[in-house]
């Protein structure tokens, strides 16, 4: 699993690194995203990874709840709310910072600017 920030960067022996069972809550203060606000705000490079694969697993050990996701697209974008301060939930809920995690495949972010990187072509109708 690499980091794309323009370029491929690998996350062996990073705070980013993901690629083994790692408690989220404990790497969000080593991990710094947009404008050094601790959290994931993070593409990672979904490198030579068979397609039956998940590219991403969550579990809730509490409560034993499980995600999987499983994508055709070459990056998975890792987002902990970061940004998201004293949000107002259902029933008087407040979501704070680092309250959520959102896990969005993706091409990469900046193909379009690089020519030898495009794949893929947007239709608008």
């Amino acid at each position: 699993m690499c980091v794309c920030e323009g370029e491929v960067v690998s996350v062996a022996g990073s705070a980013c690194d993901l690629r083994s069972p790692t408690m989220l809550g404990q790497g969000i203060p080593r991990v710094h995203g947009a404008a050094g606000i601790p959290g994931f705000d993070i593409s990672y490079c979904l490198c030579s990874r068979p397609p039956d694969n998940a590219a991403a697993t969550l579990l809730h050990r509490d409560s034993g709840r499980l995600l999987r996701v499983f994508t055709d697209q070459p990056c998975l974008h890792v987002y902990t709310g970061n940004h998201v301060d004293g949000i107002a939930g259902k029933l008087g809920a407040s979501y704070g910072q680092h309250c959520s995690i959102a896990l969005e495949t993706q091409n990469y972010a900046d193909d379009v600017n690089h020519v030898s990187h495009c794949t893929y072509i947007l239709y608008f109708t």
